[in-house]
């Protein structure tokens, strides 16, 4: 019995070696996921509430300020359809927000960034008073 036993000393760790490189890989699967539906999620927050606010009129400048405040990883700049001021009530606008999803670059397949677009209709023709060519914080 004893020779046996001693036959089956390294057989665990040999298991563990086999089976982490899946746990480990499993993991970093899902929060990379994680992080890129947070990413998506944000985003799309972003582009919605910038096209809000330019179709009332409170944002007609600074769109970058407010996206990067919903949308922190934003990279570049929000795009936008039209000048606001080039349009008049009932236009649509679309505005364009793209963010930097990646965390872990060990994954392949998963994409490196977000891009979220969104229309809304304008319901001014001119910007608001109060928001002084910059946008009204949120």
């Amino acid at each position: 019995m004893r020779r046996r036993h001693r036959d089956e000393d390294g057989s665990a760790v040999i298991e563990f070696a086999l089976i982490f490189p899946i746990f480990a890989a499993i993991v970093m699967g899902i929060i990379q996921f994680g992080w890129y539906f947070f990413t998506a999620e944000s985003t799309n927050t972003a582009a919605r509430e910038v096209a809000r606010r330019v179709v009332v009129g409170d944002c007609w400048g600074g769109q970058d300020d407010l996206a990067t405040d919903f949308a922190p990883q934003m990279t570049g700049s929000v795009g936008l359809s039209t000048a606001p001021s080039g349009l008049s009530v009932g236009d649509n606008i679309t505005v364009t927000v793209t963010s930097d999803a990646e965390l872990l670059s060990l994954i392949p397949g998963v994409p490196a960034t977000v891009t979220r677009a969104y229309t809304a209709h304008m319901e001014v023709d001119e910007q608001s008073d109060a928001a002084d060519d910059a946008c009204l914080a949120p």
